[in-house]
């Protein structure tokens, strides 16, 4: 590993030790509890160590950002301050040198399933449609998205699926009810499927829950 990504392991790593400690707080975080801020900083590890570098990761560190939320509610403030500008030393060397991908591979079809962690939300029989409702976590960026996805039996080339990417909040409160809601509510989605005939493409408007 070059010395750039080892450093920014490295602050990751510690700042994933100070998010574990039993006392560190989340109440003021987008985090819920420790699980999900680890589960993010794990994906941020595997990124790093994995492909490109990618500039969303920095947001994690930006002022009233999550990991600022977490060390000021905890009482390590002062450590966050000196590993988020340790963070950002090392993230403008990488973009000096062209190490910083315009964009995460999860944001760009065709995807792979093997980039993602799943979580089952559960199925959202409305309709009859009976579709699948999850939440995807990026390996490499950490990011979530919410999937739709559904194929009606009766039909061949029927098979559908929607995704977005979504907010931490947005993911914590998604159910199979009101997963085509928050659907909606983001400005653009991935979609696709034999029923599109492609394994995936981006629309640039929010979803609309009526052509599901």
């Amino acid at each position: 590993m070059d010395a750039i990504r080892r450093e920014l392991v490295d602050v990751l790593r510690e700042c994933r030790a100070l998010l574990a400690h039993p006392d560190s707080d989340f109440g003021w975080s987008s985090w819920k509890d420790a699980d999900e801020a680890l589960a993010e900083i794990d994906g941020m590890i595997r990124g790093i160590e994995q492909g490109p570098l990618s500039q969303y990761w920095s947001v994690i560190f930006a002022p009233t950002g999550p990991m600022q939320e977490a060390s000021i509610s905890s009482g390590w403030g002062n450590t966050f301050l000196a590993l988020a500008n340790r963070w950002d030393a090392a993230m403008e060397v990488a973009k000096a040198l062209g190490m910083v991908g315009a964009q995460c591979r999860c944001m760009t079809p065709p995807l792979d399933y093997r980039d993602y962690v799943r979580e089952e939300l559960g199925v959202d029989r409305a309709g009859g449609r009976h579709a699948d409702v999850e939440i995807e976590r990026c390996k490499y960026c950490g990011r979530p998205w919410l999937r739709y996805h559904y194929e009606l039996e009766a039909f061949t080339g029927s098979g559908r699926w929607y995704r977005a990417l979504v907010t931490p909040e947005q993911a914590a409160r998604a159910t199979p009810a009101n997963a085509l809601e928050i659907l909606a509510s983001v400005p653009w989605h991935l979609y696709g499927g034999s029923y599109f005939g492609t394994t995936g493409k981006r629309s640039d408007t929010p979803l609309d829950p009526s052509t599901v």
